[in-house]
């Protein structure tokens, strides 16, 4: 599939083919979809936590990352709306391991909408900070695949996109141990 054959009215390639193409191996498609994606992630991150934003957005990368290496276009949902989703879940999780809790109380959580976004501009990254941000999260993404197996990769992809180890087992056709195993081996090498 030519990835210019497809393309919205302004000329920009859709989110669901840049997906298809990154999916058959085009991995170096997936700034693009970064690109589209950084502001919002950067709003979400801001909203979510009231901590460190840069881990926040650092997680909600790898949740773009992992929509990207989980969608599943026969489910027909719209990529950006699965999208929102891992990124929201992923950046919540990365909340959740720093707090050391299992829950977050729902008081502690402040959802805005895209028109209060303004008040918090002052904190947002200039520029130059933000295209550090994406060059050290690419790093990191390229880190964890050169020492994750493919196997590995999967499962994180899919733990990052919130599913539960049940789920895993489930969608990779084995056991809940299996996904138990997977994800204990990706928690060493990642630590090293």
């Amino acid at each position: 599939m030519d990835i210019t054959s497809d393309t919205t009215a302004n000329g920009e390639i859709d989110d669901e083919q840049l997906v298809c193409q990154i999916q058959k191996g085009e991995g170096e498609l997936f700034n693009l979809i970064a690109d589209r994606y950084f502001s919002a992630i950067r709003i979400k991150a801001v909203t979510l936590s009231h901590t460190d934003t840069e881990d926040s957005i650092q997680e909600g990368l790898m949740g773009l990352w992992s929509a990207v290496q989980t969608y599943d276009f026969s489910k027909n949902i719209k990529f950006r709306t699965y999208a929102f989703r891992c990124i929201e879940n992923a950046i919540l999780s990365g909340i959740k391991k720093h707090l050391g809790k299992r829950q977050i109380p729902k008081g502690n959580i402040v959802y805005l909408d895209d028109s209060a976004a303004h008040i918090f501009q002052d904190t947002f990254p200039s520029p130059e900070e933000s295209i550090i941000q994406q060059e050290d999260y690419f790093r990191m993404v390229e880190k964890i695949k050169s020492i994750l197996s493919q196997k590995e990769l999967r499962v994180l992809s899919y733990y990052l996109a919130g599913n539960s180890y049940q789920q895993i087992a489930e969608i990779m056709n084995c056991d809940k141990k299996t996904v138990d195993n997977a994800i204990q081996r990706i928690r060493k090498k990642l630590r090293k």
